[in-house]
């Protein structure tokens, strides 16, 4: 089987790590404790899409909807504009948590609290 080493378990580490845990030997090295794992403060808001992908992990999306947002205002010194959207804020934190969860379920292995220094190529073998 092949091993797949992912750097960083946000949304985007996570994500790839439940999709490749079905097919690989997955580890993940996070530089962060699991507890402070998507405290970010932006990258809160996604598009309906985001939200279909979520559902293909196998997640429910709705489990994360905080808010939807059915119009943005921009503001200029001199005008205002109205434009509609169907976008929604999340709670980024839950949905990390249930994405490693559900990686972890699938295989993945997460090593939190660890720094990722460099890796370096030796008898045709990677290593971090």
């Amino acid at each position: 089987m092949k091993k797949v080493i992912i750097i960083g378990s946000s949304i985007a580490g996570a994500s790839a790590a439940c999709l490749l845990a079905k097919h690989c030997d997955v580890v993940v090295y996070e530089q962060k404790s699991r507890k402070k794992i998507g405290e970010k403060l932006c990258a809160n808001v996604v598009t309906k899409s985001f939200l279909k992908y979520a559902e293909m992990l196998g997640l429910n999306p709705k489990r994360y909807v905080t808010y939807k947002f059915d119009k943005a205002i921009i503001f200029t010194e001199t005008n205002k504009l109205e434009q509609k959207t169907e976008e929604f804020k999340i709670n980024r934190k839950k949905l990390i948590d249930d994405l490693i969860s559900l990686a972890e379920k699938r295989g993945a292995k997460f090593v939190f609290n660890t720094e990722f220094k460099d890796f370096k190529k030796e008898n045709g073998r990677y290593i971090v």
